[in-house]
């Protein structure tokens, strides 16, 4: 019995050497099993918790549902309560005040390199701190081209989303059950849609004539996440978002808040910074730093596809999740030490 330990602990300790980990070798569904058993887990618990939970955020939605419907009857006022006013002019202006606000924050750090603390959750740490001030502002003026692109862009999308019935009168607001399959549909859309079409414009040809604009930045800032190409900007940003509303048909309001969930999003993505408390954006700055790995939103495509196995094999990886607590994941898991996955041939 001690040999029969002794062998298995040897066997363990070469195995992690190695860098070998279970489920980074196993089939796609083993790779998931454990992701589905969570979610499976969340549904029936949620099921049982019908009276508790889920009740209560849905009463915290009944009863405030005169504020929703008051603040959205004032912005549906403030435009003449035109439909064509509110969707072309309205959802521009949305987008570009979150978009400005936020992403202000993060460029006040990247400009001045203030506070200095920062620099400890920059995922690129070496590079481009703080960031040049000619070479931001003339991305500015490009992602200003691309917010008010999209604006004329709308003009053409308000036929579609009267032809798909989508509504705008605050007493059609959706349930709120509604509202949250809204948004795992949109999800879900999006990722088909932005990862097929950002994988298009990998390919040399595009990729040489309108993605390479994208990739100047190796290490992204915040507000990169919308310097690019008109044309891609219209093909690969604006259309998979506006896809799931209009393919369901859904209220402007559902719209709004979708974009304003999508704009936070892409500005962390290419923020540069791994923040406590936020979703880690380890992947797509990776995919800034390699180029072909990580073309996706959520990653399931990725791993259906295997565009991400240089990823999974990188430290990057084992940095790849959401920190709870005031460390930076660079203090978590240091240079230093060994990638639990890396295999000696990583070096592309």
């Amino acid at each position: 019995k001690r040999t029969w330990m002794r062998n298995t602990h040897i066997e363990t300790w070469m195995m992690r050497e190695k860098g070998v980990r279970h489920r980074q070798q196993g089939t796609l569904f083993g790779d998931l099993r454990g992701p589905l058993a969570v979610i499976a887990g969340v549904v029936i618990v949620s099921l049982a918790a019908r009276n508790t939970l889920i009740w209560q955020l849905q009463k915290f939605w009944y009863y405030s549902s005169d504020f929703w419907t008051a603040g959205w009857t004032s912005i549906y006022s403030l435009f003449g309560r035109n439909d064509f006013a509110i969707t072309a002019l309205g959802t521009t202006m949305f987008s570009m005040v979150i978009f400005w606000i936020a992403g202000l924050c993060f460029a006040i750090v990247d400009l001045s390199a203030q506070p200095t603390a920062a620099k400890r959750f920059k995922i690129q740490s070496e590079k481009d701190f703080p960031v040049d001030q000619n070479r931001f502002l003339r991305a500015v003026g490009l992602i200003v081209f691309n917010q008010l692109l999209g604006g004329l862009a709308s003009v053409l999308i308000y036929p579609l989303m009267k032809w798909r019935g989508c509504q705008f009168e605050s007493d059609q607001l959706p349930t709120f059950h509604y509202f949250l399959f809204e948004i795992v549909v949109f999800l879900f859309i999006e990722e088909i849609g932005f990862y097929y079409t950002h994988r298009l414009f990998h390919v040399p040809y595009f990729y040489k004539r309108f993605h390479k604009i994208h990739h100047e930045w190796k290490a992204p800032i915040a507000i990169i996440g919308i310097y690019c190409h008109p044309f891609e900007y219209l093909l690969s940003n604006y259309v998979p978002l506006l896809a799931g509303p209009l393919i369901l048909g859904s209220h402007l309001a559902s719209t709004w808040m979708w974009i304003f969930a999508a704009v936070l999003n892409t500005l962390n993505a290419h923020s540069g910074y791994h923040l406590p408390f936020l979703f880690s954006n380890e992947a797509h700055d990776f995919h800034h730093a390699r180029f072909n790995q990580y073309f996706g939103v959520l990653g399931i495509l990725d791993r259906l596809h295997g565009t991400d196995r240089v990823f999974r094999e990188s430290k990057s990886f084992d940095r790849h999740f959401m920190i709870f607590g005031l460390s930076s994941a660079r203090e978590l898991i240091p240079d230093d030490v060994p990638c639990r996955d890396c295999s000696d041939d990583d070096s592309e």
